[in-house]
């Protein structure tokens, strides 16, 4: 008798249009992505209830924290810096807060990409550069948005730190990497550690939390790299195959 494939949560977020009416939307690539690896994406989308999210949240086997919006440095206990180019939304905070929180408390399995390794880290009381070419935190090229690259090029190295779950799932010590992201990890979040770091600015680019199932945020984007890299589809095997276990 077949075991049914995990459910993993995917939370979506608000997209608005003049004109439309607002969407609640996540990337085809993440739902690819898990789809691929043997799992069924669930959507979860932002709902006035906190009883109704906690129902859909008791159906996971795992959650998936995507990219989007940035995190409202009011989270971790800052205001915004004016030199920095800050676009968040509190409702999606909430939701995903609220998501992030729960899983941690249940030891389900948990990959965060982007904006959700960063949401992450602030849920566990971490920090983050706003800006980091405003606050010169790093190399601005960080962020290829507006640019001519696609979001499958791979722009820089990052350096994998020995010993790591994320080590363990990659096999390689060094990988190369697309990069979207304006926003980075500044202090590390509690019982997080560091999994890998850019070159060759030292930013952080993986973090994990010993101990755990699986908890592992990673700042690239790996759901846009899965069709032709083996190292982005072993991040999703390895959520899937926690999830089932």
């Amino acid at each position: 008798m077949s075991v049914p494939a995990p459910l993993v949560g995917i939370p979506l977020r608000p997209q608005r249009f003049d004109g439309l009416p607002p969407r609640q939307v996540v990337n085809r690539a993440y739902v690819a992505s898990v789809e691929g690896a043997g799992a069924v994406p669930l959507p979860i989308p932002m709902l006035v209830s906190p009883e109704h999210l906690r129902r859909l949240f008791l159906m996971c086997d795992a959650l998936l924290l995507p990219g989007g919006a940035d995190v409202d440095p009011g989270r971790y206990g800052e205001s915004v810096d004016g030199a920095c180019a800050v676009a968040a939304d509190p409702e999606l905070d909430d939701h995903e807060l609220t998501l992030t929180r729960w899983a941690l408390d249940a030891d389900l399995p948990l990959l965060a990409i982007c904006r959700g390794t960063q949401l992450l880290n602030v849920a566990l009381g971490g920090t983050l550069w706003q800006d980091i070419a405003a606050q010169s935190a790093g190399d601005p090229a960080h962020d290829n948005h507006g640019s001519a690259t696609e979001r499958t090029d791979l722009v820089h190295d990052v350096d994998v730190v020995p010993g790591t779950l994320l080590h363990r799932v990659l096999g390689t010590g060094r990988l190369r990497v697309n990069s979207l992201h304006h926003q980075a990890i500044r202090a590390v979040g509690e019982g997080l550690v560091v999994g890998a770091r850019a070159v060759p600015d030292g930013l952080v680019e993986a973090v994990e939390l010993p101990g755990s199932r699986m908890v592992l945020g990673v700042q690239c984007h790996p759901e846009e790299l899965t069709a032709e890299h083996d190292w982005a589809r072993r991040l999703f095997a390895a959520l899937v195959d926690t999830a089932r276990r």
